[in-house]
């Protein structure tokens, strides 16, 4: 989403200047942006608004370079625009270049038979808009966009749309999806929280019975994720399982056998005596948590649960400290499952 050609990295850490302009090449003058400015889990919000000429520079006071920053521009009579930055990204010796770039999007949503459907159209993970029948809107995106296309009793689709070529797209009726989940040794695990997905849309949330089982009433013909966080006494992650589909009445998620890591939190060569804020695990170079607790128990100790082998991004939070990272973390079953991480010596702003 940044038109930003490869050049050096000036910018990212004591300065970020650039400019906002339309898909025209014209400056978008009296813009506003947001920004939220992310060290681990430490972030900075900030702000910054464009001139005649479009232009806007930011100078945090916290002089850190940071891993990434979300940008949200709000510009007169538009919807808004988010863009992302990370630290990888290379900004040219000019600054960032911010295109308000749209795609038309128009057709028409109809039900199996051709009959005109009132529907829910997500434009963005939690962003939606009703339309009546018809599709007639602007989104931000380069050529084309994708969307998921829903009936507000379940059931949904996705669909793809060019920039201002009619498209015509049919949501079925919607039909129930069954299952239950197991542990390593195939008992039921009651209590689990089951979440519905199509693309990057949460569509539903099923609980397990006694008996593990859980139910969707409605979902779509295409192919679906199911995200499943079991109960546990201590900060459990989420186990995914691809290709749920409409009509499954026995899908059987079996969760691997759960691996406990522990995560010594350390305050130079001693154990760190305060409070822990956040814990955050992500897969390896992913952008999303598969685990996070807020206040987690037993620090310095923490103790959480891994269900998948693998590389993992670990970070820790503290009240007026830096982030404390861990990268690449190796989690295998049999390997020693005890890992330090040292919080940085000076005060995070």
């Amino acid at each position: 989403l940044l038109d930003m050609p490869r050049a050096g990295m000036a910018g990212h850490g004591h300065a970020l200047r650039g400019s906002v302009l339309h898909a025209d090449g014209s400056p978008a003058r009296d813009a506003t942006l947001e920004m939220r400015l992310f060290d681990g889990p430490s972030v900075l919000e900030a702000g910054a608004s464009t001139g005649d000429d479009g232009s806007f520079a930011l100078e945090p006071a916290d002089r850190r370079f940071f891993e990434r920053i979300e940008i949200r521009v709000l510009a007169p009579r538009m919807d808004p625009f988010a863009f992302l930055l990370r630290r990888e990204d290379a900004v040219a010796p000019e600054g960032v270049v911010l295109r308000l770039e749209t795609v038309h999007v128009v057709g028409t949503v109809v039900d199996e038979r051709g009959a005109p459907l009132d529907a829910i159209v997500y434009v963005a993970p939690g962003r939606s808009k009703g339309v009546r029948g018809g599709v007639d809107l602007r989104l931000q995106g380069r050529g084309e966009v994708s969307v998921v296309v829903a009936r507000p009793e379940g059931g949904a689709v996705e669909a793809v749309f060019r920039d201002g070529v009619p498209e015509r797209v049919v949501v079925p009726e919607g039909r129930p999806l069954y299952g239950r989940v197991v542990d390593h040794a195939g008992a039921p695990v009651p209590r689990a929280d089951v979440t519905l997905h199509l693309g990057a849309v949460h569509l539903d949330t099923s609980r397990t019975d006694d008996r593990g089982r859980f139910a969707f009433a409605t979902a779509g013909p295409g192919a679906h994720v199911l995200r499943v966080r079991p109960p546990s006494p201590r900060p459990a992650a989420e186990v995914r399982v691809d290709d749920a589909r409409a009509g499954d009445d026995a899908v059987e998620i079996a969760l691997p056998p759960p691996m406990e890591v522990v995560l010594r939190v350390k305050d130079g060569a001693g154990p760190y005596a305060g409070r822990v804020a956040r814990l955050r695990v992500r897969e390896a170079g992913s952008d999303r948590d598969v685990l996070r607790a807020d206040d987690p128990p037993g620090a310095p100790d923490l103790a959480f649960v891994l269900f998948l082998e693998g590389r993992y991004d670990v970070a820790v939070e503290c009240p007026g400290r830096a982030p404390a990272r861990l990268a690449g973390v190796d989690v295998r079953r049999g390997a020693p499952l005890a890992f330090d991480v040292v919080l940085d010596a000076f005060t995070s702003r």
